[in-house]
C-alpha cells in the first residue's frame, strides 16, 4: 500500500519540479527552485546538492561538520533529469516517513548509525523539515542553548530524551478533555499526506488506518492506539497473520474523533499488533506476526523452578503474570539476546526493587549493554507493563 502511494507522489513531485523546464534539455538548479515543487522538496534539493558537491563520498557525508555552514548553493549549476529524479525520490520518501513516523525519521536522518553528530549538522538537517514544530523547536532551542556553552556535538540519546519529554506533554494534552479541534490538529499532517491542498480536513475526509497506527506506535501512544484496535475488532477476527487489510481500510475524521473522545462504545477485545519495519531506502515493509513457540506454563514453570527462595515465588510469579507467552518470547529475543537465563536473572533482580526509579535504572543499564532498540513496540510494551506494576 505505502509503496504505491510513494510512487505516485514521486511522479507528481518530479513533474512539479520540472514545471519550468519541461522543454529544456539542460536546466539549472535555479530553474528547479522556481518550479512548483513543494517547499520541503526544494529545501531537500538545496541540502542534497550541497552535500553531494562538497562531500562526495559516503564517509565524507557522514562526517559533515560545521564547515558546511559557509557553503552556498550555486543556483546556476546545471543538473540533469536523472540526478534530479533521484533527489526528488529521496525527498518524497523522507517526507512520507517523517509525516507518519517523525521520531524514527528524525533520529535516523540525523544520526544514521552514529551515536552523536556535530550540532551544526543536526541543525542543517532539521532545517529541511517544516512541520511538527513541537519536535523541531524543542531540539533546536536545546542546541542553541547548549551552543552558548560551546557544546559542539549532540548525542542520539539526548535527542531521544527531548522527544520523550515532548511526547509526554502532547499525550497529556490529547487525552485530557479531548475535543474535535485537538484531534484534527493532532492528525492534520496525516490528512495532508492524502489531501495535498487542504487547509483543514472535513469530517467525512478519510485516511488509511495504517497511517494512524504507525503514527501512534512511533510515539508509543499505545493507550490511544488500543481504542482504535478495539474499534476494529470485527476486522481483526477475520484477519490472518500474513495480511494487513486493516492498514488499508479508510477511517473518516468523524470516526477518529469519536474514538478518541470516547463517543463510541469500545468492547473488550484482544489487541494484536503488526509492527512496520523500514529498510535503508526509507520504504515501509510489513513484518509477519511472531510465531508462538512455548506455552505460558513452560515459561513460568522454568522461572519458578529457578527460584531458591520460597518467599519470593509469589513476587516473581506476579511479575511474570504481566506478560503472555508470546510477549515473554519476544522480550527474551529483543531484550536479552534470546537468552532465557538472562531474562530470569532480570526477574530475580527486579523482584527485590520497591520503586519504578530503581527498575528503570536497571533497565537502562541492560538496554545499553545489549544495545536494545528502545522504540521497538515489544520493548515499549515490556517497559510500560513494568512501569505500571511498580508505579
Amino acid at each position: 500500500m505505502f509503496t504505491n502511494i510513494i510512487e505516485k507522489k514521486i511522479k507528481a513531485e518530479l513533474s512539479n519540479a520540472l514545471s519550468e523546464v519541461k522543454h529544456k534539455k539542460q536546466f539549472s538548479i535555479n530553474d528547479v527552485i522556481l518550479g512548483n515543487a513543494s517547499d520541503f522538496t526544494k529545501q531537500f534539493i538545496r541540502y542534497e546538492i550541497i552535500k553531494e558537491e562538497n562531500f562526495g563520498t559516503e564517509k565524507q557525508q557522514n562526517n559533515l561538520d560545521t564547515t558546511t555552514s559557509g557553503l552556498a548553493l550555486n543556483l546556476n549549476s546545471i543538473i540533469d533529469k536523472d540526478r534530479l529524479s533521484k533527489i526528488v525520490e529521496k525527498a518524497i520518501k523522507l517526507k512520507f516517513n517523517y509525516t507518519i513516523r517523525p521520531r524514527w525519521t528524525i533520529l535516523n536522518f540525523i544520526f544514521g548509525k552514529t551515536e552523536s553528530v556535530p550540532t551544526n549538522t543536526a541543525l542543517k538537517k532539521l532545517s529541511i523539515f517544516n512541520f511538527y514544530r513541537y519536535y523541531l523547536d524543542t531540539i533546536i532551542n536545546y542546541i542553541n542553548d547548549r551552543q552558548e556553552a560551546q557544546s559542539l556535538i549532540i548525542t542520539k540519546k539526548r535527542i531521544q530524551t527531548l522527544l520523550d519529554e515532548t511526547d509526554t506533554i502532547i499525550h497529556e494534552k490529547l487525552v485530557t478533555n479531548p475535543s474535535s479541534v485537538k484531534v484534527k490538529n493532532f492528525f492534520l499532517q496525516l490528512f495532508k499526506l492524502k489531501y495535498e491542498d487542504i487547509f483543514q480536513p472535513k469530517l467525512d475526509d478519510s485516511i488509511p488506518f495504517g497511517f494512524i497506527r504507525i503514527f501512534l506506535e512511533d510515539k508509543a501512544f499505545y493507550g490511544v492506539l488500543e481504542r482504535f484496535m478495539q474499534f476494529y475488532n470485527d476486522i481483526y477476527d477475520e484477519l490472518s497473520d500474513s495480511e494487513n487489510l486493516y492498514d488499508s481500510k479508510e477511517i473518516k475524521l468523524k470516526d477518529i474523533i469519536k474514538v478518541i473522545t470516547g463517543q463510541v462504545k469500545i468492547e473488550e477485545a484482544e489487541i494484536k499488533y503488526l509492527t512496520p519495519e523500514i529498510n535503508n531506502d526509507y520504504l515501509f515493509l510489513m513484518e509477519n506476526a511472531f510465531e508462538e513457540k512455548e506455552t505460558d506454563e513452560k515459561w513460568k514453570g522454568d522461572a519458578l523452578n529457578m527460584d531458591r527462595h520460597k518467599n519470593s515465588v509469589v513476587d516473581k510469579k506476579q511479575i511474570l503474570d504481566l506478560f503472555s507467552k508470546e510477549e515473554l518470547e519476544k522480550i527474551k529475543k529483543k531484550v536479552f539476546k534470546n537468552n532465557k537465563p538472562l531474562l530470569f536473572e532480570f526477574i530475580e533482580q527486579v523482584k527485590n526493587y520497591n520503586s519504578w526509579i530503581e527498575v528503570s535504572e536497571y533497565l537502562k543499564s541492560i538496554f545499553e549493554e545489549y544495545n536494545v532498540d528502545i522504540y521497538d513496540e515489544d520493548v515499549v510494551n515490556f517497559v510500560d507493563k513494568l512501569n505500571e506494576y511498580f508505579s
